[in-house]
């Protein structure tokens, strides 16, 4: 039998993270991420994306219809010049038409995208208790019981995270791109100046995702951490009130808790400062784009008509923007839980057992074993060089100090 080495308290996952931190990787592995649930759960994930693209159509078919209302309903109201235009009930109808196909597009969205995610962390939850079920004691010894929790629980719950909001921001890009498309029919320098704040907002939230990345998997970390420290406090309570040591352990509590923290606050200061970024920068741009549009309105290089269409569309797209960076950094914030997760799965010291045959008067099987060596460390040896049989039916015991 040969030495197996220890890592208390997550060191062995500690070292196990030092991994590329590239945004190309980032990118990656994400794309991996989400084909990894979408394989497992296809029928949601294809209802959700379907259902958000279609979500992205009505809104960009909405606009339409309120230009064309505008310029062929409300208009030559105002005007009075006799020419009716269209009809009241077929824009009603026109309208709620679109209303309709909205509301079934977004039942599909959110229903799809709530049954992915739950379906994909349920499954990945059973898979984990599975896997590690099967592995060998000497794993379980390198491991803390609190950073298995953990990673079983928050860390499964977070590599699904993205789930819930990855169609809308799917569609969002549709959405944006759409809408790109239909104000560049109009003026092309609007769609221009547009596409160019959308595409910069989407930049700065690539940027700061990347740059937050390493604080979310040190959250992660932490939070196993902590998690071990107190499935050890309250395990051995007894013990450690035995001991007299209560004070001590409480300080060891504090001081992984006060870690926790520290990583959450700058995670959260890198937060803060690039969402105040991407928060404010597609206001400015739409009060950039509907000052230059209501100047080219007034010298009639842009309809009325046209003028409300990309006022509506820049009224909505101010959101989906903001939900594309989100869904970044919820990108990132799963990564770094999928790692950990990814970490367990792919641990292949698994026990292999076979069929013992019939042997001795219990009609069990006598085990002969030779010049065993066991030790948690490297360099303290537990047992060494023991010869033993262990015959059927008989109870042994392994003594000495501990």
């Amino acid at each position: 039998m040969s030495a197996v080495t220890g890592a208390p308290d997550g060191a062995q996952d500690d070292a196990a993270t030092e991994e590329p931190h590239e945004p190309g990787r980032l990118v990656v592995e994400t794309l991996r991420l989400v084909a990894h649930h979408a394989s497992d759960q296809r029928a949601a994930s294809i209802v959700a994306i379907v259902g958000a693209i279609s979500f992205a159509s009505t809104i960009i078919a909405a606009a339409w219809v309120i230009g064309w209302v505008t310029e062929r309903l409300i208009l030559p109201a105002l005007a009075d010049t006799g020419d009716e235009g269209v009809g009241l009930g077929l824009a009603a109808a026109v309208i709620a038409g679109v209303a309709l196909w909205k509301s079934l597009s977004i039942i599909l969205r959110r229903g799809g995208a709530t049954w992915w995610q739950l379906r994909a962390e349920q499954g990945l939850r059973r898979d984990m208790v599975a896997h590690q079920l099967g592995l060998s004691l000497r794993w379980y010894a390198s491991r803390g019981v609190g950073d298995l929790l953990s990673v079983s629980g928050n860390d499964t719950k977070q590599s699904t995270g993205l789930l819930a909001p990855l169609p809308f921001a799917v569609g969002a890009v549709f959405l944006l791109i759409g809408s790109m498309a239909l104000i560049l029919t109009i003026d092309v320098l609007l769609g221009l100046i547009a596409g160019v704040v959308m595409v910069l907002v989407v930049v700065v939230d690539s940027i700061g995702s990347h740059f937050a990345f390493q604080k979310m998997e040190r959250v992660q970390r932490n939070l196993g951490r902590l998690s071990t420290v107190a499935h050890e406090s309250f395990d051995g309570a007894l013990t450690v009130r035995a001991l007299g040591r209560e004070q001590e352990e409480s300080a060891r509590f504090g001081g992984t808790s006060e870690d926790l923290r520290e990583a959450i606050i700058r995670l959260g200061r890198s937060w803060t400062a690039f969402r105040a970024v991407t928060d404010i920068g597609p206001t400015l741009g739409t009060i950039l784009i509907l000052t230059l549009a209501t100047a080219r309105a007034a010298s009639g290089r842009v309809a009325p008509g046209d003028l409300v269409t990309i006022a509506y569309l820049l009224s909505l797209l101010t959101v989906p923007t903001r939900l594309i960076g989100y869904l970044v950094w919820d990108s990132a914030r799963s990564v770094a839980g999928w790692r950990r997760v990814r970490r367990v799965l792919d641990v292949t010291d698994r026990l292999a057992h076979g069929d013992l045959p019939a042997s001795g008067r219990s009609g069990g099987a006598a085990v002969r074993v030779e010049g065993v060596h066991f030790a948690y460390t490297v360099g303290q040896p537990i047992l060494a060089g023991v010869d033993l049989t262990l015959e059927p039916g008989r109870t042994y015991a392994v003594v000495g100090p501990t």
